[in-house]
C-alpha cells in the first residue's frame, strides 16, 4: 500500500483488525493471492520480481495466523518446492480444490509459454 512499509505485506480485516508479516524483497514483491487453511493458517501466493521487473517467480508462504500478536510480525514459513523452477510464471491465483490439493493459474500471455498454465500440487507438512 502506498506510504507503508515497502518490506512488510499487511493483511487487513473487516472489523478492523490488521496482521503483518515480512515480505520477500523490499520491492517487486506482490500478494497475488491468500488461501484459509483448514488449520487456520492462510496460504499465501507471493510473486517477486528481479531488478529488471521482467523476470518473475511465484513464492506459496505459510501465515501462522496464530503467531501474530498485536505490534508484531506473523510468523511466515516459505513451503518446500520439489521443482521451484515451475514457479517461474506469471502465476496470479491460488484456490484449493480438496482438503490438500491446490491450483495455481497463470495468465502468461500466449506469446511467452503458449498461453495460460494450470499448476496442480499437493500442500504436504
Amino acid at each position: 500500500m502506498r506510504g507503508g512499509p515497502r518490506d512488510i505485506h499487511v493483511i487487513y480485516g473487516a472489523l478492523g483488525a490488521t496482521w503483518k508479516f515480512k515480505a520477500l524483497q523490499s520491492a517487486n514483491s506482490d500478494i497475488k493471492d491468500i488461501c484459509c487453511l483448514l488449520n487456520g493458517q492462510l496460504l499465501v501466493l507471493e510473486r517477486t520480481r528481479d531488478a529488471t521487473g521482467k523476470n518473475s517467480e511465484a513464492h506459496l508462504r505459510l501465515v501462522d495466523m496464530a503467531r501474530c500478536t498485536t505490534g508484531s510480525l506473523c510468523g511466515v514459513t516459505e513451503v518446500a518446492v520439489s521443482n521451484p523452477a515451475m514457479l517461474h510464471k506469471e502465476f496470479e491465483g491460488l484456490t484449493r480444490v480438496a482438503d490438500d490439493l491446490y491450483l495455481l493459474v497463470s495468465d502468461e500471455p500466449a506469446t511467452n509459454t503458449g498461453g495460460g498454465q494450470l499448476l496442480l500440487f499437493r500442500l504436504t507438512r
